[in-house]
C-alpha cells in the first residue's frame, strides 16, 4: 500500500490543522493558518474555471460515469513548485495545488505566480479524466475510481489540451499566449520540422516536454481548424469507448474526419508555413553556442557567468573573461556529502547577478532539503571558482545582489503572500521592502548600478515592471506596455532599464531611459531573446535558433533625448486574447527596427487584462477537517478473480478450482489513514483466504504500514506410478495437497533528501500438506529488518546516471524462535556503485558496481544462498535457468529462499553462503527519439527511446579466505532497446557472456524487461 501523497505534501498537511471548504462543485482542504479570504478567493477562481469548462462538456453524455462528480482539491501549504491531477486509479482522484511557489514560473512560461493561475491546467485535467461513460463509467461509479477511459488519448493531448486552456480561460496568460512559448515552438519547427514521436513525453528536444509545447499547438491548430467543440466531441467518443487505449486514430477519423496520422501531417504542414525558417539581422553576433537552457549573467567589467544544461550534458556554471577566456567550468551538482547542490537544473535557478567588483556571482536555486523544497542562496568566487551555499533557504525567488556585495534581494512567498525582501549578508538579518497585495504577484528584482532603485516584474491583472527606492521601498515608477508581454529586467552599466517584451509575437529586447521617458529597441531575434544583459557597450542575450540556446550580442545603443510623439513608432496592441500561436501569421516582416524608439510604454497603473473566469460563492460551508466518515467508507469496492494455474505433463497433472473474492480500499481524503481488506473462496473446496493491510501517514515524513494476509487453497495432484518397474506408468494416484501461506509485516519508512531509511518487522509461515521429509509440512521464518540507502548522483537525459555514487545497506535477522530454521541467521548485504564520465564524447560512462552479501548461521554444512539461475534486468525469453530448485534447503519457505542474481551466470546457479562481487562496465548509449503516435491504425502509440551498448567484466569469489581458490570471472556485451508502448515501458536486452570458470560457457540470452 502506497501513501496517497508524495512526502513532503504528506508532511504538510499533517503539521498543520487543515480545514475544508465545501463550495457547490468543489471540497477544497486548506490549511488552518491561511487567510480565509485568500481560500475564498482561490476557491471562487476554482469554481469559475470548473462553470466555464462544464460548459464545454454538453456534447457529452450525461447521467452515468464521474462526469459530474465533486472535485477533491488539496491545497498545501509548502513549495512544492508543482502541481497535479491524480487520475481515477486504485481509489483515489484528486488534485494537489499548493499555496505558493518558489519557482519563477514567469519569465519563459508565462504563469503569474498566483497559483490560481496555475490551478485551471490542473481542473482542465480533472474534468478530462472526469469523462467516463457507459462500461467503464458504470465500472467507477459501481467500484469507485478505478480508470478513466481518458489515458487512451497520449500525454500530447492531456498535457496539450490543459495548457492550451491556460490561455483560453485566463486571457492574455499561460504558455500559449507567451512569446517565449511560442518562440521556442517557432524556432524548433523552423529546423526540424514535426512528426508523431515529436509529441511524445519522452522526446528529449525541449527542455519543458514535447507533449507540452508541441501538445499545446496541435491542439490549438485543432481548434482553429475545425473548432473547439470537436475537442469535447472527441473526449466524448473516448469517453464512450471499451477498448479506450486502442483504436484512437479511428476516434479521431469519425470527429475530424481524417485519422490521427493524416492530422499530424497536416499540422506539420500548416506549422512550416506559418513557422518559416528566419534569418537573424546582420547587426546581430553569435558569441557561443550553448544547452538546451540556460540562465546569464554580466559584470560591469564584463565578466560573464553561464549556465548551461543540455540533453548530453550536466548542469554546469562557466565563468568567461571580458575577453571570452574561460576562468572556471564548474559541475552544479554536488556529489561529495553533504552536498551543497544536490539538485542542479538552470531551470530552477533565479537571481543570477554578479557584484559590482565582479568578484562574487550569486544566485538562488531549489534543492531538495530534508523534506520539503529548499530556495538556497548560493556564491560562486569569480578568483577560485569555488561555490559555496550561504542561505539554507529563501523561501522565494532569487532576485539581485548590491552593489557593494553585501544585501541580496529576492521575493519571499508563503500561503499569506509575497513581499520584496533584503538579506543583509554580514548579519543574516531580512527587512522587508515591499509588501505586495493579493493582486500582486513579483518576479526577478534587479538592482541598478548605484544601488539606489530596484526593478521587479510585477503581475497586476497583466504583467508590468515596478521600479522601487531601494532604502525606502517607495514604489517612484509602475512601467507597462499596453496589451504587451514584458519580463526579465535589469539595469545597463549607464543606469537605463533593460528588459525583453513582445513585439508583433516575438520577445526582443529593449532599453527604456528613467529620465528621459525615451524606450528603445535593441534587438531584431528571429525567434526568441531571454536574459539580455548588458556592460561594456553590448546586449548580450540567449538566442533560440532550432532546439538549442545560442549567446549572441548586439550593440546598446546610446542615450537618446524624448522623441516628438507624431514621429515615434508604436507597438501594435496584443492579439485577440483567444488567440494562439498556430492562428498568429509569425512571418510578417516587423515595423520597429532596432535603434528606433517606442512610446507605448507608459508610466502609471497597469491596464489589467480580461478577468479570468470566477464565480461568486454561494451555500459555503467551512469547517476543521476531520478523518471521520469518510474513512469508513470504502473508496474503491470490487470483486476480484484468480487462477492458481494447472500443470500438466507426462508423469502427473495438477488441477484446482479458482478463487474468487472482493476487496475494499479506503482512506480519508488527506491520506492520514489508508486501509484495505479483501476476502477470498476458492471454488469448489471453499477454502477462505483474506487480507489486511493499514497505512499511517500522521507522522509523516514517516510512514508506518502494517499488513497481514491468509492465502489457502486446494490442489487435486494425479501422479502416474511405474509398479512393475517396465518403464511405463500402469498405475495412478489421485492425492489432495493442501497449500496455506500467511504473512505479517510491519514497516516505518523514512526519506530525508536523497537518502531512504526502512525498518520492519516480517513474519511469513508456509504448510504444504505433501512434504515429505527432510522438508517439514510448515516452514517459517520471520524477523527484524534495516534498509539504509543513499543516492548521491549526476544525471543528463541521455546519459543516465555519469557521475557520483549510490550505496545501500541491508540486514535482517531470523532468530529461531521465530522460523522453523535449527539456528539463528542474518542476512547482510551491501552495495556500493561508483560512477565517471569518460573523455572525448559526453555521453559514454564507466560504473564500477560493488556487492557483497553474506548468510551468517552457525551449521557450516548447509548452503542457504542460491547464485545466480535469475536476472537482475527481467525475464529470459528463450531460455531457462539449470537445477534452479535442485538441493536447495529445505527448511526455507519456498517464497522467500534466499537467492542473489550474477551477471553472465542467468542460466547457471550454485549454492553458497556469501558473495563478493565487482562489475565494470563501460555504456554508450545510441539516441534515437522517435516513434509514432498511432501503431497500425490501431494501436496505440509507439515510441524507441535508445540503444545502450554495454561492455562488463564481473569477477566474484564465494570464499573471503581464498578468493582466487573460489573466483567466477565473466566478460561480455549487452544491447539494450528501450522503447514505449502506450504507457508501458518496455526494454530487450540480448547480451552475450563468456563464463571462464564452472562449465566455461559462452551464454547468449534475451530477456525483456519493464522500465526504461
Amino acid at each position: 500500500m502506497r501513501p496517497k501523497l508524495p512526502t513532503d505534501v504528506a508532511t504538510a498537511v499533517a503539521r498543520d490543522d487543515m480545514r475544508v471548504l465545501r463550495t457547490e462543485h468543489i471540497d477544497l482542504y486548506y490549511p488552518d493558518n491561511q487567510p480565509a479570504e485568500r481560500a475564498y478567493a482561490f476557491a471562487a477562481r476554482l469554481e469559475g474555471c470548473l462553470t466555464e469548462l462544464r460548459k464545454r462538456t454538453t456534447v457529452a453524455s450525461r447521467g452515468d460515469g464521474i462526469s459530474q462528480q465533486r472535485l477533491q482539491v488539496i491545497h498545501p501549504n509548502l513549495p512544492f513548485n508543482n502541481a497535479f491531477v491524480n487520475p481515477p486509479l486504485a481509489g483515489d482522484f484528486f488534485s494537489v495545488i499548493p499555496t505558493h511557489t518558489t519557482f519563477d514560473w514567469s519569465i519563459e512560461l508565462g504563469i503569474p505566480l498566483l497559483q490560481d493561475y496555475v490551478a485551471c491546467h490542473e481542473l482542465v485535467h480533472y474534468v478530462h479524466f472526469q469523462q467516463s461513460f457507459r462500461f467503464w463509467g458504470g465500472v467507477n461509479r459501481i467500484f469507485g475510481h478505478t480508470v478513466s477511459q481518458q489515458i487512451g488519448l497520449d500525454g500530447w493531448f492531456i498535457e496539450g489540451l490543459a495548457t492550451y486552456y491556460e490561455q483560453l480561460l485566463q486571457p492574455g496568460t499561460g504558455r500559449p499566449t507567451w512569446p517565449a512559448w511560442t518562440g521556442a515552438f517557432h524556432a524548433g519547427v523552423a529546423q526540424d520540422g514535426i512528426s508523431g514521436g515529436d509529441l511524445s513525453d519522452l522526446n528529449r528536444q525541449y527542455h519543458w516536454g514535447n507533449h507540452y509545447l508541441i501538445g499545446s499547438h496541435f491542439v490549438a491548430y485543432l481548434v482553429y481548424r475545425y473548432g473547439e467543440p470537436k475537442l469535447w466531441e472527441l473526449i466524448a467518443l473516448q469517453g464512450k469507448s471499451f477498448f479506450f487505449p486502442f483504436i484512437v486514430t479511428r476516434r479521431f477519423k469519425q470527429v475530424y474526419g481524417r485519422t490521427l496520422s493524416q492530422l499530424i501531417d497536416d499540422f506539420a504542414a500548416d506549422a512550416k508555413l506559418r513557422f518559416p525558417v528566419r534569418e537573424k539581422p546582420s547587426t546581430q553576433h553569435t558569441v557561443r553556442k550553448l544547452g538546451a537552457n540556460g540562465r546569464y549573467a554580466r559584470a560591469l567589467d564584463g565578466t560573464e557567468a553561464v549556465m548551461t544544461w543540455a540533453m548530453d550534458a550536466p548542469a554546469t556554471v562557466t565563468l568567461y573573461s571580458k575577453h571570452g577566456e574561460i576562468l572556471h567550468r564548474v559541475a552544479m551538482t554536488d556529489v561529495t556529502p553533504p552536498r551543497t547542490l544536490a539538485v542542479a537544473d538552470p531551470r530552477l535557478v533565479s537571481g543570477l547577478s554578479f557584484s559590482a567588483d565582479g568578484r562574487s556571482l550569486f544566485w538562488v536555486s531549489i534543492d531538495q532539503g530534508p523534506v520539503y523544497q529548499a530556495a538556497r542562496l548560493m556564491q560562486m568566487d569569480v578568483t577560485s571558482g569555488r561555490i559555496r551555499r550561504v542561505h539554507d533557504d529563501l523561501s522565494g525567488q532569487g532576485g539581485s545582489i548590491s552593489p557593494d556585495g553585501s544585501v541580496y534581494y529576492f521575493v519571499r512567498s508563503d500561503a499569506r503572500g509575497q513581499a520584496l525582501r533584503a538579506l543583509d549578508l554580514r548579519t543574516g538579518t531580512q527587512r522587508t521592502l515591499y509588501a505586495a497585495g493579493s493582486n500582486t504577484q513579483m518576479a526577478a528584482p534587479a538592482v541598478s548600478p548605484d544601488g539606489r532603485r530596484i526593478v521587479i516584474t510585477v503581475f497586476e491583472g497583466s504583467y508590468g515592471l515596478a521600479v522601487i527606492d531601494a532604502s525606502t521601498g517607495k514604489r517612484t515608477h509602475t512601467l507597462s506596455f499596453t496589451g504587451s508581454a514584458l519580463t526579465d529586467p535589469s539595469f545597463t552599466d549607464d543606469g537605463r532599464l533593460l528588459f525583453v517584451a513582445a513585439h508583433e509575437q516575438v520577445f526582443q529586447a529593449f532599453v527604456h531611459d528613467l529620465e528621459t521617458g525615451t524606450t528603445t529597441q535593441v534587438t531584431q531575434v528571429p525567434y526568441l531573446a531571454l536574459h539580455a544583459r548588458a556592460s561594456l557597450g553590448v546586449v548580450r542575450f540567449l538566442n533560440r535558433q532550432g532546439w538549442q540556446y545560442t549567446l549572441d550580442e548586439v550593440a546598446l545603443p546610446p542615450p537618446l533625448p524624448p522623441a516628438p510623439a507624431a514621429s515615434v513608432a508604436t507597438l501594435p496592441a496584443a492579439a485577440d486574447s483567444q488567440a494562439t500561436a498556430s492562428e498568429a501569421n509569425l512571418s510578417a516582416p516587423s515595423s520597429l527596427e532596432p535603434g528606433l524608439q517606442t512610446n507605448n510604454l507608459t508610466n502609471g497603473p497597469i491596464l489589467p487584462l480580461p478577468a479570468p473566469a470566477s464565480v461568486a460563492l454561494s451555500g459555503v460551508t467551512d469547517e476543521p477537517y476531520r478523518v471521520f466518515p469518510e474513512l469508513l467508507i470504502p473508496t474503491m469496492r470490487g470483486p476480484s478473480l484468480s487462477f492458481l494455474g494447472a500443470a500438466v505433463s507426462r508423469s502427473n497433472t495438477v488441477r484446482n478450482g479458482p478463487i474468487l473474492g472482493v476487496a475494499l480500499l479506503g482512506s480519508d481524503p488527506l491520506g492520514y489513514h489508508r486501509w484495505g481488506l479483501a476476502g477470498a473462496l476458492q471454488i469448489g473446496s471453499y477454502r477462505a483466504s483474506g487480507a489486511a493491510s493499514y497505512l499511517n501517514a500522521q507522522l509523516a515524513p514517516v510512514f508506518v504500514t502494517l499488513s497481514a494476509s491468509h492465502l489457502s487453497y486446494e490442489q487435486t495432484v494425479r501422479n502416474s506410478v511405474d509398479t512393475d518397474g517396465d518403464g511405463d506408468p500402469d498405475l495412478r494416484r489421485k492425492s489432495l495437497v493442501v497449500t496455506e501461506q500467511s504473512e505479517a509485516s510491519l514497516a516505518l519508512g523514512l526519506a530525508l533528501r536523497t537518502s531512504y531509511l526502512q525498518a520492519g518487522f516480517n513474519l511469513l509461515d508456509d504448510y504444504q500438506s505433501d512434504s515429505e521429509p527432510p522438508a517439514p509440512a510448515r516452514r517459517r521464518l520471520g524477523g527484524p529488518s534495516l534498509l539504509l540507502a543513499h543516492d548521491s548522483l549526476e544525471y543528463t537525459p541521455m546519459s543516465g546516471p555519469r557521475r557520483g555514487f549510490y550505496t545501500s545497506l541491508t540486514g535482517t535477522v531470523y532468530p529461531t524462535g521465530l522460523s522453523t530454521l535449527p539456528f539463528t541467521l542474518t542476512d547482510a548485504a551491501g552495495d556500493l556503485a561508483l560512477y565517471s564520465p569518460l573523455p572525448f564524447s559526453k555521453r559514454h560512462t564507466l560504473s564500477l558496481a560493488l556487492r557483497a552479501r553474506a548468510l551468517f548461521y552457525d551449521d557450516p554444512s548447509v548452503r542457504l544462498l542460491r547464485v545466480g539461475g535469475v536476472s537482475a534486468y527481467g525475464d529470459s525469453l528463450f531460455d531457462s535457468p539449470a537445477g534452479r530448485d535442485a538441493d536447495w534447503f529445505e527448511g526455507v519457505p519456498q517464497s522467500r529462499r534466499f537467492s542473489e542474481p550474477l551477471r553472465g551466470y542467468e542460466t547457471y546457479s550454485f549454492l553458497t553462503n556469501q558473495i563478493g562481487a565487482a562489475q565494470l562496465q563501460y555504456r554508450y548509449p545510441l539516441i534515437i527519439d522517435a516513434g509514432v503516435a498511432s501503431s497500425l491504425g490501431f494501436l496505440p502509440s509507439f515510441f524507441v527511446r535508445q540503444i545502450d551498448l554495454a561492455l562488463f567484466g564481473l569477477a566474484a569469489t564465494t570464499d573471503t579466505e581464498r578468493p582466487k581458490d573460489f573466483a567466477r570471472l565473466v566478460a561480455g556485451g549487452a544491447l539494450t532497446l528501450s522503447t514505449r508502448f502506450y504507457y508501458v515501458p518496455l526494454s530487450v536486452r540480448y547480451q552475450l557472456a563468456q563464463r571462464f570458470t564452472d562449465d566455461k560457457a559462452l551464454q547468449h540470452t534475451v530477456a525483456l524487461g519493464v522500465g526504461l
